[in-house]
């Protein structure tokens, strides 16, 4: 094992280091339970009305032993993860020297799996596959992401993480400087900014949902942090063991943050 470098210039409040010091292992078991996630969902009869998104799904990941990088961005008091297992062309410049680097398959990488923990009816399956702690901590630091569904809600209901009632309202949350991706089974994701015009975010929507089952699509947003720094950790894995190995800048620089 190599050793870490020096993060000490990152000065967090206790419970913050707490957090970015076992977010690996959260993350390491939140994956690794998504296996029996999607067999507690063919076994409850939910996976038909979810199987626009579930195709192709692999769940075989993670490999027990190797290194592997999230981007996060903090601020004094909340720590969010960007992206999770990045692969070699995302982290070559901050950390050239990583050893046994793990990089998914790359549907893993489809936000359907973060969409899918963020869906309430579903986190009793998530609670039988990991401890509570690891669900809480990993519900704190997760950005809001959306199965794009275009079924109406049931009248007085609202869209979780979005507190709207369709999504025809989302172009609402634009003056609120809420940004969002929009990510589909195929092709790049497309960008919903404050600096892009309400009919370019209802546009995208509508043009979602009307290729929808054939190209089933999520909402993640993007919003940052107030006053938030963005910076890489890398944690290295050995069988059941998570551990915080090193924290830089994106540009490869020690981070200080707060």
């Amino acid at each position: 094992m190599m050793p870490a470098a020096p993060i000490a210039s990152l000065a967090l409040p206790k419970p913050q280091w707490r957090t970015l010091t076992s977010l690996g292992h959260v993350i390491d078991r939140s994956i690794a339970a998504r296996a029996g996630v999607l067999k507690r969902l063919t076994k409850a009869g939910l996976s038909e009305p979810l199987a626009p998104w579930l195709a192709g799904i692999d769940a075989s990941f993670p490999p027990d032993e190797g290194v592997f990088v999230v981007a996060l961005e903090i601020n004094a008091g909340a720590i969010r993860v960007r992206d999770s297992f990045l692969d070699g062309a995302d982290v070559e410049a901050a950390m050239p020297d990583l050893p046994q680097l793990v990089t998914p398959p790359g549907r893993l990488r489809n936000t359907v799996w973060s969409a899918l923990f963020k869906l309430r009816p579903l986190r009793q399956l998530w609670a039988l596959e990991m401890r509570s702690n690891l669900l809480e901590t990993l519900d704190k630091v997760s950005a809001t992401a959306c199965l794009l569904d275009p079924t109406p809600l049931p009248p007085g209901s609202l869209i979780g993480g979005l507190d709207i009632p369709s999504w025809e309202q989302l172009a609402d949350l634009r003056k609120q400087g809420r940004t969002f991706e929009v990510h589909a089974s195929s092709g790049p994701a497309t960008s919903l900014s404050a600096g892009d015009s309400p009919q370019h975010w209802k546009e995208c929507i509508r043009e979602a949902l009307e290729r929808f089952p054939e190209r089933a699509a999520v909402l993640s947003e993007t919003t940052a942090l107030d006053g938030a720094s963005n910076f890489l950790a890398a944690y290295v894995k050995k069988a059941d063991r998570v551990d915080l190995l090193r924290v830089v800048s994106p540009s490869g620089e020690s981070v200080a943050v707060g």
